[in-house]
C-alpha cells in the first residue's frame, strides 16, 4: 500500500527546517521526489492528516491553515484547514526533504506510519521566496535591493552554522552550532548548482544573485551582516573589499603551530593573503572572566602567527558611521600588507550619494537586533 504524501510549503516549511537544525523536535533526510504530489482523496478535513503534534508545532488553526503544494490547478480542492498552492514545474534532485522524528522522546513530532511529510529544501525555499518577492517588486511594494538583502539573510542562515528561532526568526533566540561544527543543510556551491539546473520558475534571477553572495559557514547573524557590509558590491551597499574566509582554520606555517596555545584557530573573518583578521565579540558571550581569558589567549596566538587582529564589538558595527570607521581601519591594514590603494578606493565609494542610501538600507535590513549586556 502506497503511503500518503503531503508537501508543506511557505513559512511553515521554513519553520520545520529551523526545527530540524536543532534536531529535538524533527529531523530531515533528502527525499527523491522532483515534483509535487496530488493531495490524497481521503483528506476531507485537517484532522484526517493524523498528525496533531505536527499541526501544534506549526501553530495551524483557523487563521493559519496548513499550506500544501499540489502539482496543478486541477488537483486543488477545498479541504477544511488546508490551503493549497500549485507547483507545476518538474524540479531538480534535492528539492525536498522528508520530515522524520526528532531526537527527544518527549518533544518529537509523531508522524503516522502511512504518511510521508515533505518540506522544501533550503534551495527550493530560497527560489520560492524569491518568486514571492518578485511579485512584490512588480507591485512596487518592495525594492529589488531590499528583496535581495532579505533573501540573502535567509540564505546565509541556511549555509551557516546558526539557525534563527523557528517561531520568531527576527528577534528570537538563535541556535548556534558547537565550535568547529556546522550543521548547515546546504553550501553556497550546492545552492548555485541547484539554481543552475532550474527551468521555468519565476524568481530564478533574484535567487541566482543571492546565491552568488551567500556566505559559507558564517557563525552568526552579526558576522553575516558585518561580512556583507564590507564585501558586497557598492550597488548593494557594500564596500567590495576582498571576500574573507569565514570560520575557516587559520592559514599559517607549520613551524608556528607548536608554540600556539590553541590546536585550532578559526577566526570569524580572515584575509590570509594580507595576514589580517577580524572577530566579533558579543556582549553577553564574552562578558565573564573565562571568556576574557580565552579572548586574550586567542589574540596572543594571532600575534604569534603574524596576523593583525581586529576584535570588534557592537559599537564598531552599530550604524553606518561605525561601519565606515571600522572598514577604514581594516582597509588601511590590508593596504599596509599589499592591497593597492584599498583605503582610498573605499573612501571614494563612501562619498557617492547613491551609495550612502544603499549602505543605510543594508544596515537597516541586515543589522541584527542586539540586547546590550551591561
Amino acid at each position: 500500500m502506497d503511503k500518503r504524501v503531503v508537501h508543506i510549503t511557505g513559512e511553515q516549511s521554513c519553520k520545520l527546517l529551523r526545527l530540524a537544525r536543532e534536531g529535538k523536535v524533527v529531523s530531515v533526510a533528502p527525499a527523491p521526489e522532483c515534483a509535487a504530489q496530488p493531495l490524497d482523496s481521503t483528506m476531507r478535513h485537517l484532522t484526517d492528516l493524523g498528525a496533531p503534534s505536527l499541526l501544534d508545532a506549526l501553530g495551524v488553526g483557523p487563521a493559519n491553515p496548513l499550506e500544501i503544494l499540489v502539482p496543478s490547478d486541477k488537483s486543488r480542492r477545498w479541504t477544511q484547514g488546508i490551503k493549497t498552492k500549485t507547483l507545476t514545474t518538474r524540479l531538480p534532485e534535492g528539492s525536498f526533504f522528508e520530515l522524520l522524528p526528532g531526537s527527544s522522546k518527549k518533544e518529537s513530532i509523531q508522524i503516522p506510519t502511512d504518511l510521508r511529510v515533505l518540506i522544501e529544501s533550503p534551495s527550493l525555499s530560497i527560489v520560492r521566496r524569491a518568486r514571492v518577492m518578485e511579485a512584490f517588486i512588480a507591485n512596487s511594494k518592495l525594492t529589488r535591493h531590499i528583496a535581495m538583502l532579505r533573501l540573502l539573510e535567509f540564505a546565509d542562515e541556511c549555509c551557516g552554522s546558526y539557525s534563527r528561532c523557528p517561531s520568531d526568526p527576527r528577534s528570537g533566540k538563535i541556535i548556534y552550532d558547537k565550535p568547529g561544527k556546522c550543521t548547515r543543510l546546504i553550501t553556497p556551491k550546492e545552492l548555485r548548482s541547484y539554481i543552475q539546473e532550474l527551468r521555468g520558475m519565476k524568481g530564478i534571477a533574484l535567487a541566482r544573485t543571492v546565491a552568488q553572495y551567500a556566505i559559507d559557514e558564517s557563525g552568526s547573524p552579526m558576522e553575516s551582516f558585518f561580512n556583507h557590509s564590507l564585501t558586497l558590491p557598492p550597488r548593494f551597499g557594500g564596500l567590495s573589499i576582498a571576500t574573507p574566509l569565514a570560520n575557516k582554520q587559520l592559514v599559517m606555517s607549520d613551524r608556528i603551530k607548536p608554540i600556539l596555545k590553541h590546536k585550532s584557530l578559526r577566526p570569524d573573518l580572515q584575509w590570509p593573503k594580507f595576514h589580517v583578521l577580524a572577530e566579533y565579540l558579543g556582549d553577553a558571550e564574552h562578558s565573564g572572566k573565562p571568556s576574557r581569558v580565552e579572548d586574550k589567549r586567542r589574540m596572543q596566538d594571532y600575534a604569534t602567527a603574524h596576523y593583525t587582529a581586529f576584535p570588534l564589538m557592537f559599537d564598531d558595527v552599530r550604524n553606518v558611521a561605525a561601519i565606515r570607521v571600522t572598514a577604514q581601519m581594516i582597509a588601511r591594514e590590508l593596504m599596509k600588507n599589499g592591497a593597492t590603494n584599498e583605503l582610498y578606493r573605499i573612501r571614494r565609494i563612501m562619498k557617492g550619494e547613491s551609495f550612502q542610501e544603499k549602505q543605510t538600507q543594508l544596515v537597516a535590513t541586515l543589522l541584527p537586533p542586539v540586547t546590550r549586556f551591561e
